[in-house]
């Protein structure tokens, strides 16, 4: 996430600004960054969730890397563990499409 805190300061004013409104939050996030908090988060307001993996590990790291250069796998794998344990549904997956990972 680019910047949790202001993700959640937005989404509590929507559900406290707006209560007859049924808001449907999203977010497309290569899940590196999410933290127990943020699963946590994501399954508290009902945000549909999409994560980027461009295909098995090694394929996925040579496409995309952190920006140390060392492979993202690692880090998405634990995001999507951390959705998972917080019962967050992951409805769906974006793949850039390259010659990288496309035979």
């Amino acid at each position: 996430m680019i910047n949790f805190y202001v993700v959640k300061e937005a989404v509590r004013y929507c559900l406290n600004a707006f209560p007859e409104v049924k808001f449907k939050f999203g977010i497309n996030t290569n899940a590196s960054l999410i933290t127990q908090e943020v699963a946590e988060f994501c399954k508290m307001a009902s945000f549909d969730v999409a994560v980027s993996l461009d295909g098995l590990p090694a394929t996925n790291d040579m496409v995309r890397k952190l920006k140390n250069g060392k492979p993202s796998s690692p880090h998405i794998l634990k995001g999507l563990k951390r959705l998972a344990e917080a019962d967050v549904d992951v409805g769906g997956f974006a793949v850039t499409i390259n010659e990288t990972n496309f035979n």
